[in-house]
């Protein structure tokens, strides 16, 4: 799994549960993040070379876990790579269908994705004229710091939630970031229906590993590995869960 930071072990939390068994990966690119304040051509490089350190891991499924980063490079990554990729791509079809084809806010971390490429992403889907893009500031630099699930993160959500337009229906949180508070927008939610982005993508990765007869069945747990591009400045939700473990050589 390769995510621009913290937020990707939302997604390794919630495919673990869906699959306890599998041994997952997650590279942490603290060193470049985020991801939405780089150029496109730099998160183009980085991503690729990345993925490729990831293949010495053997990996049965690589998800890229970042939002800009399936914006700047998945169709690319895909065509390159000789095993499944899985992005955070596709994700409006849920979301209306939980709306009942009624409009939403699609929620991001200010600085996870370019705000006007995702603009025009959205106006491009089938669906896109239900879809309004917010950015939530603040929210990416609570998930980083492990503080997800504190007073402080609860107090920015019942805010955030509050300014929404009276005529939303529901929230798609369609980053890592915005899906680890999701428990926290549920509390908030006042009737709105709630997509998660890391839900969407572990039963596509579940699909994956079932078409090809490779989703785990040993008796043991899966164990989770976290490394980051940058351990000076991992954040703790990161080094709270390092192990050790031989990782990727990472260019910096």
């Amino acid at each position: 799994m390769l995510a621009s930071g913290a937020g990707g072990l939302a997604f390794a939390a919630g495919l673990q549960r869906a699959a306890p068994h599998e041994d997952v990966v997650v590279l942490c690119d603290h060193a470049y993040a985020p991801y939405g304040r780089r150029p496109g051509r730099v998160v183009r490089d980085r991503v690729l070379r990345l993925a490729d350190e990831l293949l010495e891991q053997s990996p049965k499924v690589l998800v890229l876990a970042s939002a800009q980063a399936t914006l700047d490079v998945l169709d690319e990554l895909r065509r390159r790579m000789p095993v499944p990729v899985v992005g955070l791509d596709r994700l409006l079809p849920h979301a209306v269908t939980a709306t009942n084809w009624q409009p939403l806010a699609v929620v991001t971390g200010q600085g996870c994705v370019r705000g006007v490429q995702q603009a025009r992403w959205l106006r491009g889907q089938r669906d896109g004229v239900l879809a309004m893009p917010v950015q939530w500031a603040g929210l990416a630099e609570l998930v980083e710091s492990g503080a997800a699930s504190s007073p402080q993160a609860a107090a920015l959500v019942a805010q955030r939630m509050a300014e929404l337009p009276e005529d939303r229906a529901g929230v798609l949180l369609a980053c890592p970031h915005a899906a680890a508070v999701r428990p926290l927008v549920e509390s908030n939610a006042d009737g709105m229906a709630v997509t998660d982005v890391v839900d969407i993508t572990t039963q596509r990765v579940l699909q994956v590993l079932r078409r090809g007869n490779a989703l785990a069945h040993r008796h043991r747990a899966g164990r989770r590995i976290v490394i980051s591009s940058h351990p000076g400045r991992a954040q703790r939700g990161v080094a709270a869960l390092m192990r050790p473990a031989p990782a990727p050589r990472v260019r910096r």
